[in-house]
């Protein structure tokens, strides 16, 4: 009898974990800072994974702990894209920031700055600007924050 019981609980305490993390990908799939519409969210969220509005609601509510393997799979791609992309806006901020501190540099120092490049990126120094040139040009021409040319 009580291995049932023991049973029973470690599949109810199963049953909300899976509960807890469709929630949570829901959510964090149509998080959008400022709104706090839950119906917004959830429309965001399907979209988002290509899921219907109505699995989505029955995901973040609860209502379906068990979907199709295809709308799980659909989920967990759409998370690992929004990873991606933010890893990848991350990743061009820091380029940006870093292309106009080696321009700040380079305008300190001319001869000593491009020798200190050389020296800390192994000779590749002139590579490294013109590849900072070019991001920094192009983030121009879309419109980014950091406009600033290297």
């Amino acid at each position: 009898m009580r291995e049932k019981s023991s049973e029973k609980q470690e599949s109810s305490n199963a049953m909300h974990a899976i509960e807890a993390d469709f929630r949570s990908a829901i959510e964090r799939l149509g998080y959008m800072p400022g709104c706090r519409n839950q119906e917004a969210m959830i429309s965001r969220a399907a979209r988002a994974a290509n899921i219907s509005f109505s699995m989505a609601k029955r995901l973040f509510y609860g209502e379906t702990t068990d979907p199709k393997t295809s709308v799980s799979m659909k989920i967990a791609n759409a998370l690992a894209k929004r990873q991606e992309e933010k890893a990848s806006a991350a990743a061009a901020d820091a380029f940006g920031q870093l292309a106009i501190l080696a321009k700040q540099f380079q305008q300190t120092n001319p001869e000593l700055s491009r020798s200190l490049l050389d020296v800390a990126l192994g000779g590749s120094g002139a590579e490294i600007g013109a590849i900072l040139q070019s991001r920094l040009e192009s983030r121009a021409l879309a419109g980014g924050r950091n406009q600033e040319p290297v």
